[in-house]
């Protein structure tokens, strides 16, 4: 569930990975064949009131970090913004990946942008990639690699996929499996399922609140 800060449009971090998500899908579904093109249409984009407080000359620094990683991977066979829509267990599964390219196999790779200046934890990029790649595959799509675009960092996390759902950093440890991350996301459902109908009581203090991210969802909050 998405804190109110993902949603702020009046500048810093999650402004500036919203702009440059779209700048890229833009780029990608219009087969944009050079750096300069990603350049004039950030230039574009930014006189939209929408993205007040993005700081072009940033975004300009993202764009050479991802053209000179993406400029020879993406092409007319690449889907943008793919939409994810699953059920397991009974439990109904949404999302959406950034971007998957169809490799000389015909297998597909996952791509997923990130402007985060901190590496992703293991726990979290499992389930992100993971769910992910679930969902492909449960569209009939053979995946065979996984990619977190970092783009504030030296190098992306590139992830193969075993035909055993073991998921190795290009060979090596620190890996998941697919079957282990589809169990896991199976029981967070389950137990975000319990605590909804159970436990979900109205607190007596609301001090309690007070830095809580998800106030926003609240009522009672709403009306403040």
């Amino acid at each position: 569930m998405p804190e109110r800060g993902d949603f702020d449009m009046s500048g810093g971090g999650a402004t500036t990975g919203s702009f440059v998500h779209k700048l890229f899908e833009c780029g990608v579904q219009s087969g944009f064949n050079s750096k300069q093109k990603f350049v004039e249409h950030a230039l574009k984009m930014i006189k939209d009131p929408a993205w007040n407080g993005v700081d072009i000359d940033d975004v300009n620094s993202l764009i050479d970090v991802f053209w000179e990683r993406n400029k020879d991977k993406y092409d007319d066979k690449s889907k943008t913004e793919v939409k994810l829509s699953f059920e397991i267990d009974g439990f109904r599964f949404y999302g959406i990946a950034d971007r998957i390219d169809v490799l000389a196999d015909g297998s597909v790779e996952i791509i997923d942008y990130k402007t985060n200046k901190n590496t992703i934890s293991l726990k979290k990029r499992s389930w992100q990639l993971g769910f992910y790649a679930i969902g492909l595959q449960k569209m009939g799509f053979k995946v065979s690699r996984l990619t977190l675009d970092m783009l504030r960092l030296e190098k992306p996390v590139e992830m193969n996929v075993g035909d055993d759902g073991n998921v190795t950093n290009n060979g090596r440890g620190s890996g998941f499996n697919l079957e282990d991350v589809k169990s896991e996301l199976i029981e967070a459902a389950k137990s975000i399922a319990h605590d909804y109908e159970h436990e979900f009581d109205v607190t007596g203090d609301d001090n309690n609140c007070r830095f809580c991210g998800y106030k926003f969802y609240c009522p009672k909050f709403d009306e403040d």
